[in-house]
């Protein structure tokens, strides 16, 4: 009996060593599918940051998003200019931007900013 015991306690102490082994050569494989993943969402992530542009004149920030992108383009149509990334313009051309921008309000900007008006 005694040594089916001993024997019996080496079978079981080699399986506990042994099956942590076992999941740990299977990990890398769902190391690398994490790491594709999260590769994958910093780069949406970086799709998706949205820059913020205080206007000084104005005094009111502006989230740069698509619909900004809209606007900035349909402007640079206006002025007959080719695109040119507007981080890139000097600061005397962003504020013409923005002084256009606030004349030409998004539809729901305006809407809104009537309805205030209105409740007043």
């Amino acid at each position: 009996m005694n040594r089916l015991s001993r024997s019996l306690s080496v079978f079981l102490v080699s399986t506990v060593l042994t099956v942590p082994t076992a999941f740990a050569a299977a990990r890398p494989a769902q190391d690398d599918h994490d790491k594709e993943h999260a590769e994958k969402q910093a780069k949406v992530d970086k799709a998706q940051k949205k820059l913020r542009v205080y206007d000084a004149k104005h005094k009111d920030y502006h989230d740069w998003n698509e619909n900004e992108d809209r606007a900035y383009r349909q402007y640079l149509n206006e002025k007959h200019e080719d695109y040119r990334d507007y981080q890139k313009m000097d600061r005397d051309r962003q504020q013409e931007y923005w002084n256009w921008r606030h004349d030409h309000p998004d539809r729901d900007d305006y809407n809104r900013d009537r309805d205030d008006k209105d409740r007043r």
